[in-house]
Formats: structure tokens, sequence, C-alpha cells
């Protein structure tokens, strides 16, 4: 998988350009730890707010509305 290659490790930020239903920021935010930032840019205000609701427990994904 793409994240694996990725080699992301705990602590690190992380910019995930169109994240869809979010099922990759939690990966993303597993790997990143409690120390880490994972950022999302998407730009259907509908899966953002799906996606909100998915990962709220992962405190350090900070989602953004972009208008392309």
């Amino acid at each position: 998988m793409v994240l694996e290659r990725m080699l992301i490790v705990e602590g690190e930020t992380v910019l995930k350009i169109g994240f869809g239903t979010g099922h990759c920021l939690k990966r993303i935010a597993e790997c990143v730890g409690q120390t880490g930032k994972v950022y999302g840019i998407g730009i259907s205000s509908g899966m953002i707010g799906m996606t909100k609701k998915r990962l709220e427990k992962a405190g350090q994904v900070n989602l953004f509305h972009a208008l392309f």
C-alpha cells in the first residue's frame, strides 16, 4: 500500500489533498501518533462532515474545505 511506502513515523506532520471518506486519514493519524498532525483538504463539504464524525476521536486530524 502507498502509506507503507511513505514511511510515515510518529511525530510527523502530513497533508493529504483529496481524502474522500477519510479512511487513509485514520491510518495516517495512527502512524503519526499523538505527537503528530494530519491535515486534510477536500472539496466536498458533505464528505468533510462525514469524515469529521468518523475521526473525532483522532484529535490530531484537521480538515479544511477548499473551493477549486
